[in-house]
């Protein structure tokens, strides 16, 4: 008999020591007694819930390996390949040198969007022609003598014929040096006629008069030479 035999009647038994088997033979637990038993059955439990999430976490790592690279993790997809420089036609272009406006070219361009220029006056540009080189300028008509023959010449800013003028026009002709008032008696303006209203850029041909600081022409002649402005377009405050 066993150790058990010497006990006193009453006393439970000792939980008998478990030997491994010889071998990969497993332990048979159905031959144990009932207390062995019970103890063993939350230890075994734990162990097969513990074996299916490390074999759960291991499939899920497995999948997330095949599915997404790090590299593609890490390195984003360019929504369109960037061209080469060589496939780029702009990038091998040569910068085009446009040349600079000329003088004539920028006054056209400020009268055609302002009506006026802060730069050159179109007579300035227009002085060195033949018919205009004779022109007295707005500036210097005050240093010459009352009743003086004089040319002058400019764009027409106005026209006037006051009702209470007895059919006389008042034009004002401009240069780059100022404004010149022309009287237009109604026998002048019935033989020029067509360009005094409809001309941009008239020549007068007439005599110097002088009222103290007031100064003016008495028109004689009058010529219109509207083709010299070319798409110039001159704005002119008309009156009558």
């Amino acid at each position: 008999l066993g150790n058990g035999a010497h006990m006193a009647r009453g006393q439970s038994h000792p939980t008998p020591r478990l030997r491994a088997p010889e071998g990969d033979r497993p332990v048979r637990t159905d031959t144990l007694p009932a207390g062995v038993r019970e103890a063993q059955r939350p230890w075994a439990d734990g162990a097969k819930e513990a074996e299916r999430v490390a074999m759960a976490s291991k499939e899920g790592s497995k999948e997330g390996s095949e599915s997404i690279s790090p590299a593609e993790k890490s390195t984003p997809t360019p929504l369109s390949p960037r061209p080469s420089a060589s496939s780029d036609p702009e990038a091998d272009a040569e910068p085009v040198q446009l040349p600079a406006p000329s003088r004539g070219q920028d006054l056209l361009a400020d009268y055609a969007s302002l009506g006026l220029t802060l730069g050159a006056h179109p007579m300035a540009l227009l002085r060195a022609r033949a018919e205009f080189r004779r022109c007295s300028r707005a500036g210097d008509l005050g240093r010459l003598n009352h009743g003086r023959f004089v040319r002058v010449a400019g764009l027409v800013t106005g026209r006037q014929r006051p009702g209470t003028a007895s059919g006389v026009l008042f034009l004002t002709l401009e240069d780059e040096t100022g404004n010149t008032n022309i009287v237009v008696w109604t026998s002048v303006l019935a033989r020029f006629r067509g360009p005094i209203l409809g001309g941009r850029l008239l020549l007068v041909k007439g005599v110097l008069e002088r009222e103290g600081a007031v100064i003016h022409v008495v028109a004689g002649h009058v010529s219109d030479h509207s083709e010299r402005l070319g798409e110039l377009r001159a704005r002119s405050r008309d009156f009558h």
